[in-house]
């Protein structure tokens, strides 16, 4: 019963403003405000996989809005639907000032807008984002492995080369073979070239 009497009152002005109004009078903001007192928009939202999601409207004298907080994992969401257009921007947190307003898009209602289709489209740029994101966030340390990689790669060369040009040697210098355990074989020359060769194409990726 408290509830329904916090969920009453908090939509109060809602329902006082779409009751002044006949169905076919609605616009696109009043759809979405539909939405947002019915619970729906809510339910968009969490299966988009949005989190800490926070939903603010205004209904005035001045005009109405509705607008939009949340998260995509680590990118800040913040949409703002008013009567004849909306804006929306997808930021990292830490972004500055004047990033900040070149990021914000724009748009006008199309007349056939549809909020569901809405949110499926700005899901896919908050994947496309996040995932720019983490490229240039990961790039210093993927630089680093690469380099790790290509060091134990050209390690193990050298122990190949020193084993194999130190036998050389010993042969043409003291005209005697060498017979080479298998055990001395696979552990001192197949093991850092199989490393080797591993590394080496890690390097590549």
């Amino acid at each position: 019963m408290t509830g329904k009497i916090t969920r009453y009152f908090k939509y109060r002005k809602i329902n006082k403003y779409l009751k002044s109004k006949n169905n076919d009078q609605y616009n696109c903001l009043d759809n979405i405000l539909i939405c947002y007192v019915n619970g729906k928009l809510q339910k968009i939202l969490e299966s988009y996989n949005f989190n800490k999601i926070n939903i603010y409207s205004v209904i005035g004298k001045k005009g109405n809005y509705l607008q939009i907080e949340c998260f995509f994992y680590n990118l800040t969401v913040n949409i703002e639907f008013d009567e004849n257009s909306f804006d929306y921007i997808m930021y990292v947190p830490g972004i500055s000032a004047d990033d900040f307003d070149k990021s914000i898009i724009k748009k006008e209602y199309e007349h056939d807008f549809n909020i569901e289709n809405f949110f499926k489209d700005l899901i896919k740029e908050c994947d496309e984002q996040f995932k720019r994101h983490l490229q240039v966030k990961d790039k210093p340390e993927i630089d680093r492995k690469r380099k790790l990689y290509t060091l134990i790669s050209r390690i193990c060369w050298f122990i190949l080369i020193v084993i194999c040009g130190g036998l050389s040697i010993y042969v043409i210098v003291t005209g005697n073979t060498v017979t080479v355990s298998p055990l001395f074989a696979i552990f001192f020359m197949l093991v850092p070239f199989m490393i080797a060769l591993f590394f080496h194409f890690k390097s590549l990726r």
